[in-house]
């Protein structure tokens, strides 16, 4: 039994933690963030015909069903951009690559002074 303790038995070797580093994080107060929905609410005006072809579809095995659309969203076209400029650069090295953009956030309180360099 001793043999087989040496061989597989657990070594007890004390833990030697190095000491912590403090992380300093930059002022918050100064960036403020805010994130870029994927999806917007679409007018009143423009529901009309996504909802007879939403019910019209699900009604097609069950015509005696009542649907009721809860909302109507469709893609943001500014995500949209900011999506497709941040992948095409990101893709530049390496083109067979994919790239899945999950979410995407814009500064705002951005002054005039932040982003350009006056000559």
């Amino acid at each position: 039994m001793g043999l087989l303790q040496k061989w597989f038995g657990k070594k007890s070797v004390p833990e030697v933690t190095p000491p912590l580093e403090k992380v300093t994080t930059p002022d918050k107060k100064n960036d403020q963030w805010e994130l870029v929905p994927t999806f917007i609410p679409v007018e009143k005006k423009d529901q009309e015909i996504p909802t007879l072809i939403a019910t019209s579809l699900a009604a097609n095995d069950r015509p005696e069903s009542q649907f009721v659309i809860k909302k109507i969203q469709e893609h943001n076209p500014e995500a949209q951009l900011v999506a497709l400029i941040a992948s095409s650069v990101a893709s530049q090295d390496r083109p067979e690559s994919r790239f899945v953009v999950k979410s995407i956030y814009k500064k705002i309180n951005q002054t005039e002074d932040d982003h350009v360099t006056k000559i």
